[in-house]
This record gives structure tokens, sequence and C-alpha cells, in this order.
């Protein structure tokens, strides 16, 4: 049985609702992250290669498509999942931060999970916008991707409270 540190006291009577907290917080501690030194070091892309294979792009359905623009398919969907995802992990942590403020005055065991939560997850915009950049400076001349990473989260955050901003 897990046993649940000291901070947990912070809520009484709800050990084991604090409890997944707590784990998320000494997991937090364990693991620290740095996008260049972790994740994209050494990353090429390469425009003789396919940045995305065909069980993901279906590029090998298309039979009188030419190998060339079987690959080129395959880069352009390359970079759409990276701006796609970087659109959708834009809005995360301005979410999180919104639900936290619950535990504001309350739970500081909830508020610091949360907090750490969002020191991971704001890595993760800028490892998509980077990987964006990375493959734009391969391809922008003959691709480009319009949508603005704010106005889409403000467009969600928005309408996540049933009112659209404009």
């Amino acid at each position: 049985m897990n046993q649940i540190s000291p901070r947990a006291t912070y809520t009484i009577g709800k050990s084991m609702d604090v409890a997944r907290y707590v784990r998320c917080i000494e997991s937090s501690k364990r693991v620290r992250w740095d996008i260049a030194d972790n994740i994209i070091q050494g990353w090429d892309f390469d425009t003789g290669q396919k940045y995305f294979p065909d069980g993901i792009t279906k590029a090998d359905q298309f039979t009188t498509l030419p190998a060339d623009e079987k690959l080129y398919l395959s880069q352009i969907q390359g970079q759409a999942y990276a701006n796609m995802f970087g659109l959708a992990e834009r809005f995360v942590n301005a979410k999180v931060l919104e639900i936290s403020r619950d535990h504001w005055l309350g739970d500081q065991t909830k508020l610091e999970s949360l907090i750490r939560f969002c020191d991971k997850e704001i890595k993760h915009p800028e490892i998509f916008c980077q990987i964006k950049h990375m493959m734009g400076a391969q391809m922008a001349s003959r691709h480009q991707f319009l949508a603005d990473p704010n106005d889409v989260a403000r467009e969600v955050l928005g309408n996540a409270h049933g009112r659209r901003r404009r």
C-alpha cells in the first residue's frame, strides 16, 4: 500500500483523494527533462525522407500518385500533425491553471500537483513549435500552416465556458 506523505495533512479526512496528487508531486520531483537535451537533440527533417509512415499517411493507397508526391504528402501530413498537436497543447495549461483556482486558498497539495503538471506540460507546445519550425525550414516555400495557436486556444477555452469570445 502506498504511504501518504505528511503533505497530505493539508486535507483532513480525504487522504485517499490527496494520495493521487501526492504521487504526482513525487513523480514530478524525480523526473526533470529538457526539450533540447532530451527530446529533439540530433533530429533532422530531411526532405528526401518520409516524415510519417505509409500506415498513417495512407499514401500507398493513392495508386496514381508518383513516389515523389507520396513522399511530399508524408511531409505535409507530418508538419500538419505537429501543427495540430501544437494547437491542442496550447490551451491545456490555461485550462489546468483555471482549474487550480479551486485550490488557491485551499488544498495546497492539489495546488502544487497542478502547478507541477503545468511545469511539465508547458514544454509540450514548445516541442511541437520547434518541430514545426524545423520542418518549415525545409518546406516553407511549399507549405504553410496559418492558424494562430493563441486564437485557437482562446476559441476553445471560450467555448468550454459556454460562451464565444470575439
